[in-house]
């Protein structure tokens, strides 16, 4: 059967987060309208905090607790998140480096004193970091690196509407 919303030109896009990340176990946690919702919890120290990697993936039919590998999930969203709630998930390591092509620059593209809207350089994503000052339109550089958004752990990533 023929996915109708298959892209091949995502696959170099699913590949270079897939590995950035370390291919992880995602565990699907919840449907949200047309959307099914994996994800996987990031070792770290935080206290009353967590961090995950979320993907939202078009609506399947796999019961809640299944789990998939990133890079078999065909995600519209990947997040990196800090949340202060516990899912009890196995953490996942991997490590943090400026590898190609996830290196490549951001620049602004909107502010909000919610947010920070970013455009990658060539792959034809938008890079939405979720601000955690109130009333702060500054807070986060107008440059960086896709890398540097998603170490924020307060980011969302979705494929841009015109593909560039």
């Amino acid at each position: 059967m023929i996915n109708p919303s298959y892209d091949p030109t995502k696959n170099h896009i699913y590949e270079a987060f897939t590995d950035y990340f370390n291919n992880p176990t995602m565990v699907k946690i919840k449907n949200v309208e047309n959307f099914s919702m994996y994800m996987v919890k990031i070792h770290a120290m935080l206290g009353n905090a967590y961090r995950y990697l979320i993907v939202f993936i078009p609506g399947d039919f796999e019961s809640i607790g299944t789990k998939k590998s990133l890079q078999n999930c065909e995600w519209v969203s990947l997040q990196t998140r800090t949340l202060e709630d516990q899912h009890r998930i196995q953490p996942h390591n991997y490590q943090k480096g400026l590898r190609p092509p996830l290196n490549q620059q951001i620049k602004i593209h909107d502010r909000s004193m919610e947010r920070s809207l970013y455009k990658a350089e060539s792959f034809p994503l938008d890079i939405t970091i979720l601000h955690t000052r109130k009333n702060h339109l500054h807070q986060y550089h107008p440059t960086g690196t896709i890398i540097s958004a998603l170490e924020t752990f307060q980011t969302i990533i979705t494929f841009n509407k015109d593909k560039r």
